[in-house]
């Protein structure tokens, strides 16, 4: 398997080759991350696909840009942070829990049931800051390193750790005694 840069060297090749697997590829390795942090965002699995469709449609038209950004994966999430606020703007509204039902606070790595306290944990993650919320949710629920997340939100990988300590130091207050 190739690793990070090889694979960014290849969806760049495909890009400025005009090749039709570039979006196929960049989908691969972006799509399921991309819609973590906005899911985060969010916290609708309807409204994060729809703006998910939205950031591949700018992705598309910006390809050029795509191919030239000195860190492509940032570039991208940048897109995608962008269209997400842009969507908060236009419904002007504040994220609210989604429907337990939906499932969307599973763990990657842990795939079991508990619906009452996904309302809790929900309701508390809405609570936290954009910044913090979307960093847990990246680490825990998208099995993301802090390397990866550093990268995806711009930031250094002492600010993405800072953020993930002060959101769990939140959410602790916040959940108190879930157990």
């Amino acid at each position: 398997m190739a690793d990070k840069k090889e694979r960014e060297e290849l969806i760049r090749k495909a890009i400025v080759s005009g090749n039709e697997k570039a979006f196929d590829l960049m989908w691969e390795e972006y799509g399921q991350m991309m819609f973590g942090m906005i899911l985060s965002i969010l916290c609708s699995h309807h409204d994060a696909e729809e703006v998910l469709q939205d950031v591949f449609l700018k992705i598309a038209k910006n390809k050029d840009s795509v191919a030239e950004a000195k860190n492509m994966s940032g570039y991208i999430y940048s897109i995608a942070r962008n269209e997400t606020m842009s969507f908060l703007a236009k419904r002007r509204r504040v994220p609210e829990p989604t429907d337990p039902a939906e499932f969307w606070l599973v763990p990657a790595k842990e795939e079991k049931n508990f619906k009452d306290e996904s309302v809790q944990i929900s309701k508390a993650l809405a609570e936290l800051p954009e910044e913090q919320r979307t960093v847990i949710v990246m680490k825990i629920f998208r099995d993301m390193t802090f390397d990866d997340i550093a990268e995806a939100m711009n930031v250094s990988l002492n600010t993405a750790a800072s953020r993930y300590r002060y959101g769990m130091d939140k959410l602790k207050v916040l959940l108190g005694d879930l157990k």
